[in-house]
């Protein structure tokens, strides 16, 4: 995620939502991510709804954030690395004042 996408995201994070290909090799890391991560993400942030959404094999990996306003950000994951899934959504959680794991 780019950090001026991050910077234009205002608000109460409402909700974060992966969608991802559950065989195809772009979406590895998103799932080693999702998997090594998400009990953390709920541990930590208890209400804050996380939806994970396996999608076909064609479907390119994707992160969707909803804030209190409204807004809604994505940015494309597909082929990223689980330390780079993990330093873009540690980002995004500092800026909307939540806590996220360390790795």
């Amino acid at each position: 995620m780019s950090a001026q996408v991050i910077r234009a995201a205002t608000g109460t994070l409402h909700e974060l939502r992966f969608l991802f290909s559950s065989t195809s090799a772009g979406s590895a890391g998103v799932r080693e991510f999702i998997s090594n991560t998400y009990p953390k993400i709920k541990a930590a942030n208890p209400t804050l709804p996380v939806l994970v959404r396996p999608g076909g094999e064609a479907t390119p990996a994707r992160v969707f954030a909803r804030f209190e306003n409204g807004a809604e950000i994505q940015m494309s994951i597909d082929g990223a690395s689980p330390a780079a899934i993990h330093s873009s959504m540690a980002e995004l959680f500092s800026k909307a004042k939540l806590t996220f794991p360390k790795a």
